[in-house]
C-alpha cells in the first residue's frame, strides 16, 4: 500500500499520493485547501489516502504543521 506493486499502480499507492500532495504544496496551506487542491488535481483520491499520505509526509519529515497550516520543509 505504501510502494506500488504489480497490483498497486503508482497513482494509489500512498507514495503515489505523496507526491501529488506535494505538487500542490506551492506555499503554506490549511488541511482543507490542500484537499481541494490534490483531489482536483488527482483523480479517484479519498479523503483516508490523502490523510494517510500526509502522516507520511510528517514522519518523513518531509511537511510540518505551523499555525494550523501545512508547510514543505527545507533542507
Amino acid at each position: 500500500m505504501i510502494l506500488p506493486t504489480k497490483y498497486i499502480p503508482v497513482p494509489r499507492c500512498l507514495l503515489g499520493v505523496c507526491a501529488a500532495i506535494l505538487e500542490c504544496l506551492d506555499r503554506s496551506k490549511t488541511v482543507s485547501e490542500l484537499w481541494e487542491d490534490t483531489s482536483q488535481s488527482y483523480e479517484d483520491l479519498i479523503f483516508e489516502r490523502f490523510i494517510l499520505a500526509a502522516d507520511l509526509l510528517f514522519i518523513m519529515g518531509t511537511v510540518d504543521m505551523r499555525n494550523g497550516r501545512i508547510e514543505r520543509m527545507l533542507k
